[in-house]
């Protein structure tokens, strides 16, 4: 099972999936370091692959170039992600996807927070990924 949506704190421990049997272990976020103008950021991520249920740790970099999000990790060597911003909400939210599984052509979605924000900004933001997702959207939290 893989997650297809993801709902990113700055302590990430929520997740928002299309999957509706979601494995424990999807993406996790922890966010660990932050540059001065804000344009990028480091991760800790523990997820998990497709068919194999041992969570792996990795440590992500996402980087903010234009109207897109570059993300790379450890275990993906010299992959980049281009994350596509779909739609802002001022400083306290977007919405960006990529199209991550070249194989299966699964499209990821990505609801992105600002953790000073109000939870009441986001809605505009969830209401975006729920309608990408057909309404189809589960929110996990692991225990």
């Amino acid at each position: 099972m893989q997650c297809r949506y993801w709902w990113i704190f700055t302590v990430m421990d929520y997740v928002v999936t299309s999957d509706p049997e979601p494995p424990t272990y999807c993406e996790r976020y922890e966010r660990t370091s932050l540059s001065e103008d804000g344009t990028t950021a480091e991760y800790k991520f523990v997820y998990t692959i497709p068919g194999d249920a041992t969570p792996i740790n990795d440590t992500c970099t996402f980087d903010a170039v234009d109207t897109m999000i570059h993300y790379t990790c450890a275990d993906y060597s010299s992959i980049i992600f281009y994350l596509t911003l779909d739609y802002i909400n001022g400083k306290h939210c977007l919405v960006g996807h990529t199209n991550a599984d070249e194989r299966t052509h699964i499209q990821y979605y990505y609801l992105i927070i600002n953790p000073d924000s109000e939870v009441s900004e986001y809605k505009k933001c969830y209401e975006k990924i729920d309608g990408y997702s057909g309404g189809s959207v589960t929110s996990m939290r692991d225990p």
